[in-house]
């Protein structure tokens, strides 16, 4: 009984964790840009937005719970790199500035629309900072509320989209739906989060005196819990914006076309409800990450720089960035994610399969074709060449977003054979 509770606690545990509701906002305009092919496009989002993130815990799980175990299969000069990489991205580089400009835009859109995006930033952080460095458990507490409430507003939106439909789906001849889909899955960068607080989530696991494979088992259970939840959010959202594809709603962005498809669903009441929960939550979610990120760079310059400095700091790189707004965020991102993305996505199904895998130097070779897209577009600066875009365009879309895999498997096969030196951690 203690353990079957332990592994309901985990699995919502995980959907928490993985549920920002910053990432809430692709979806719709994911659904309202595939019309009649919104499932293929369900299929490509979810594959990275929920399924990649499952392994991520899985396989992290299995090298014990820490990003280290991931990146040092390469080396352990490419773990620290990769781990900084990360946090950069889930941190002040992307995820918590996008936090911010979520929160404005989304009150601009429904209940504050004449309230600047510098002062409802600036306030933003200004909380953070106070709950990062403050013992209150305000947060928490209302968390407790608002956040249940965010989830039952969700669910009658998608049973209210499913059963009594604003539209229907119309036929927009989109190409290339599934790959696009799951490069946007790039954006919610879960799986990034997945090799970096795996640890949190086992250690429920651990305290029951669950190890190896007994642990693997709870937190496949755990994982497929959080990923049911995940996929009914998000596949919902996505059905929901293809019932709107045919009302001319292209031109809004992707957070007023959240809250517009809301109150046209439920009205006012479910409008502000939504924009005050969905604020909170990307409030928590700011703060956890800024802790994360602060105590991260006070261990890695071991202690020289203080916890309360990195917090005022994070924040305060964050709160610049946030000003772009959301689309000049995510356009941002989406090179820098594409670039990092892959690599996670090998590693994970390398370990994950790793007694095919015995060598350091195919871990090598994978992550290094992996690479081949940001090598190239590197190149193309000084030769004014892409030969890695060009090959893609010879391809059917969807294929070419696969290519970099295609690479990744050859260069794995061919560092096989390379006289590289192992390092302990795949020693038997």
């Amino acid at each position: 009984m203690k353990k079957n509770k332990q592994i309901i606690i985990s699995g919502f545990a995980l959907f928490s964790m993985f549920f920002g509701s910053g990432n809430l906002i692709f979806p719709p305009t994911l659904g309202i840009q595939a019309g009649t092919e919104w499932w293929i496009s369900a299929l490509g989002f979810l594959l990275t937005g929920v399924g990649f993130v499952m392994l991520g815990v899985l396989a992290t799980t299995k090298v014990g719970g820490e990003i280290s175990g991931i990146g040092q299969r390469v080396g352990n000069n490419f773990s620290k790199l990769f781990s900084l990489l990360i946090i950069l991205c889930i941190g002040p580089g992307l995820a918590i500035p996008r936090t911010a400009a979520t929160t404005s835009e989304v009150l601009q859109a429904s209940l504050a629309p004449s309230v600047p995006s510098i002062l409802v930033n600036g306030i933003f952080f200004l909380l953070v900072i106070y709950f990062c460095l403050s013992e209150s458990k305000v947060i928490d507490i209302l968390g407790k509320y608002l956040t249940p409430a965010l989830l039952v507003t969700l669910t009658i939106i998608i049973l209210r989209a499913v059963l009594f439909p604003l539209g229907h789906p119309v036929d927009l001849h989109a190409h290339g739906v599934f790959g696009f889909s799951f490069k946007q899955g790039y954006q919610t960068m879960d799986c990034l989060a997945a090799l970096m607080f795996t640890f949190i989530v086992i250690q429920g696991f651990r305290d029951l005196g669950y190890e190896g494979q007994a642990l693997m088992t709870f937190t496949k259970k755990a994982a497929a819990i959080a990923g049911i939840g995940l996929s009914f959010i998000y596949g919902g959202f996505i059905y929901l914006g293809s019932t709107i594809s045919s009302f001319g709603w292209e031109g809004l962005s992707r957070v007023e076309l959240l809250v517009k498809s809301t109150d046209a669903m439920l009205g006012i009441v479910g409008m502000i409800l939504l924009s005050l929960a969905m604020t909170l939550a990307c409030l928590t979610t700011a703060i956890g990450l800024t802790v994360t990120c602060a105590e991260y760079f006070q261990k890695i310059s071991r202690n020289k720089l203080s916890y309360r400095f990195l917090v005022y700091l994070v924040s305060l790189v964050s709160f610049f960035l946030s000003l772009g707004g959301v689309e000049y965020i995510i356009k941002v991102s989406g090179p820098i994610l594409e670039g990092i993305y892959p690599v996670a996505i090998i590693l994970i199904l390398a370990i994950l399969f790793d007694r095919f895998i015995k060598k350091r130097s195919t871990y090598i070779g994978l992550v290094f074709g992996a690479l081949v897209p940001v090598l190239s577009k590197l190149l193309a600066l000084f030769i004014h060449i892409d030969y890695y875009a060009q090959l893609q365009k010879t391809m059917p879309e969807n294929q070419g977003t696969f290519l970099w895999l295609a690479f990744s498997l050859v260069f794995g096969l061919i560092f096989t054979f390379l006289p590289i030196k192992e390092v302990d951690s795949l020693e038997e």
